[in-house]
């Protein structure tokens, strides 16, 4: 009680520092149309529709303007309290099945806790300029940006869009939920942090993992060098990262052990400037992960090609290694 009275009384309106309604694409995040679009891009319903009971939702927009993730806490009269995630699909595109857990008591509680002050400002507590910095300009580039909602029974909804360069209660609130919700995914909490912006960004790389989603969320890990290498000199990852009797089908074209790993290296020793992306990563079974992906090579005007490729990643003992590389035929990319 003695903590939530001081942080009321730190709580006050304060002028924001950017338009907190802008991404850095220049999308308006408080118009009616762009709220509608993101509602639709995730396929959920406006937040009157969980007024009867309690609702907490936040949509994640980095700091390049994309769509990331949405979370909701939710707990509907009868029902346990959830949690689900969904993941941005654009109208056409198949749609990823949310990911949803039932929330303990505990965890319930301290979503509510988190939330509680969210649509309000912080107090200004910037000192006052000495006249040798009062032309000083601050700048704040790429900022995130949150929108928050949230239905209580018998009181009114509550919404708040903000981005990170405002330091507002909602930024707080929106990574501290975020967090919680990887927690609570066996598969999502077992990606790295290392290896990713942050936690959104990694609860968004779960969309990825399917089947046996603990392998899958292991070969995430273990095969974090192989999704974005610049040259063989940079990476000469082959070595650390395959099986001894390596297998490499380059268009037709099959080499096994130390000559499948010197195509490899000698592909991207290619002066097109290679990238090899990660796309999904499933799960066969505990010993047996297959990842998708693409191989780029960049154009001259622009204009690169793409190969699809496919790796086949065997557990022996407890790491896992590449044991077959399937890379097929280049076509322009778009």
């Amino acid at each position: 009680m003695l903590m939530s009275m001081i942080a009321a009384l730190a709580l006050a309106a304060a002028e924001p520092t950017t338009d907190p309604c802008r991404d850095d694409d220049g999308k308006n995040r408080c118009a009616p149309a762009e709220q509608e679009r993101m509602r639709k891009l995730y396929r959920v319903e406006p937040i009157a529709a969980f007024a009867a009971g309690t609702s907490r939702r936040l949509f994640y927009v980095d700091g390049y303007g994309r769509d990331v993730v949405a979370i909701h806490f939710l707990r509907m009269p009868g029902h346990d309290p959830m949690l689900t995630v969904h993941f941005p699909k654009a109208p056409g595109e198949e749609a990823v099945a949310p990911l949803q857990t039932v929330l303990t008591a505990e965890q319930w509680q301290t979503v509510i806790d988190a939330s509680e002050y969210f649509d309000r400002k912080y107090a200004s507590t910037q000192p006052s300029k000495s006249s040798e910095d009062e032309d000083a300009i601050s700048i704040c580039l790429h900022s995130w940006v949150y929108w928050a909602e949230a239905t209580d029974p018998g009181k009114k909804a509550r919404s708040v869009t903000d981005d990170a360069c405002n330091d507002s209660p909602v930024e707080q609130y929106a990574w501290a939920v975020v967090k919680l919700a990887r927690s609570l995914f066996p598969h999502c909490s077992l990606l790295d942090l290392q290896y990713s912006r942050n936690d959104a960004t990694l609860l968004k790389a779960c969309e990825g993992l399917s089947g046996d989603r603990i392998a899958a969320a292991e070969v995430w890990n273990r095969g974090k060098s192989f999704r974005s290498i610049g040259s063989a000199e940079n990476y000469g990852g082959i070595d650390d990262f395959s099986s001894y009797h390596l297998t490499l089908d380059y268009n037709g074209s099959v080499t096994k052990g130390k000559a499948a790993k010197a195509m490899w290296k000698s592909i991207f020793a290619n002066e097109k400037r290679p990238n090899f992306y990660y796309g999904s990563i499933k799960g066969i079974n505990e010993k047996t992960v297959v990842v998708s992906g693409e191989l780029y090579l960049a154009g001259d005007h622009d204009m690169g090609q793409v190969a699809e490729v496919e790796m086949r990643w065997v557990k022996d003992g407890s790491t896992f290694s590449i044991e077959a590389i399937k890379i097929g035929p280049y076509s322009p990319s778009e």
